[in-house]
């Protein structure tokens, strides 16, 4: 009999984990009721670069409130069935970029924009939500202290998809300086998810953190793609000037910048003084929930 009992546990437990792997989806549901798309951007700096071999990871969770396409007119945003991926033709998209006539490759996925979501079935839910409490007990995240907004406190409270860094200058270096690095860093363009129409606004909470002491983060909500793209060609380019939606020289930072209209997003700008082989930036986007 104990034989029998050693063969078959193992055997259920497997099946329940396929079961789960392949039907979980299904068979649990989700309870989340907010949009999510993470994501990851892997940056290489070619010789052009200072830090070169070096190599940046843009590790990117983004939460927001998507109402259902089906339901609303043609001005909806993202713009495409979450559930339909045929338009994707490739899952990572490999390319050559250039800032400042410097030259980077960039691996991203193809729906690192807004045309997929995500939510959690609830396993999945229970080990995020375990990550997040042992990330606040190690002191990675904060629970207030740097954000006196209380709904953006009690948000990251009970939702581990958003997250309170603490906010810490970076003390390598003075101000002056790292608006001297930034000129030629490299500068990431990362776009809001957001249910709004066009001709409405939102407001988005955000936390940024680098793995690097020993350098500082520029960020700034810029109206547009085109507005980054004006940045990294040396040009002058728009940003929200409301206070929260820009930060100066920070390891790292929590904050919320209101009004924000669709088709925004988030640039990060990194110096060119890489000391790691992998600089790790996280970012948490975080839309407040649609009236």
């Amino acid at each position: 009999m104990k034989h029998v009992l050693y063969a078959a546990i193992p055997a259920a437990v497997l099946i329940v984990v396929m079961v789960n792997a392949f039907f979980g989806h299904i068979i649990l549901g989700s309870t989340y009721d907010r949009s999510i798309n993470k994501y990851s951007i892997y940056v290489h700096l070619q010789p052009e670069w200072n830090s070169y071999p070096g190599n940046i990871l843009y590790d990117v969770t983004n939460v927001w409130s998507a109402h259902d396409p089906a339901s609303e007119s043609d001005s909806y945003l993202p713009g495409i069935n979450p559930d339909d991926i045929s338009s994707l033709s490739h899952y990572n998209k490999n390319q050559l970029e250039y800032q400042n006539s410097k030259s980077y490759v960039e691996l991203k996925h193809e729906f690192s924009g807004c045309e997929l979501d995500w939510r959690p079935i609830p396993y999945r839910y229970a080990a995020d939500s375990m990550r997040n409490w042992i990330e606040v007990m190690q002191g990675v995240q904060v629970t207030g202290g740097n954000n006196t907004d209380a709904i953006y406190e009690n948000a990251a409270q009970s939702d581990p998809y958003v997250w309170i860094f603490p906010s810490v200058r970076n003390t390598a270096y003075d101000a002056s300086m790292q608006a001297e690095l930034v000129r030629q860093g490299h500068a990431q363009f990362i776009p809001i998810c957001t249910g709004s129409f066009a001709n409405s606004t939102t407001t988005y909470d955000y936390s940024i953190m680098i793995n690097d002491p020993g350098i500082g983060f520029d960020a700034y909500f810029v109206k547009s793609a085109l507005d980054a793209d004006a940045y990294a060609s040396g040009s002058e380019f728009e940003f929200y000037k409301q206070p929260g939606c820009h930060i100066k020289n920070h390891n790292s930072f929590a904050g919320t910048c209101r009004d924000v209209q669709p088709g925004s997003g988030l640039l990060v700008i990194i110096p060119d003084r890489l000391d790691l082989s992998l600089t790790k930036v996280r970012i948490g986007l975080h839309e407040r929930a649609l009236q």
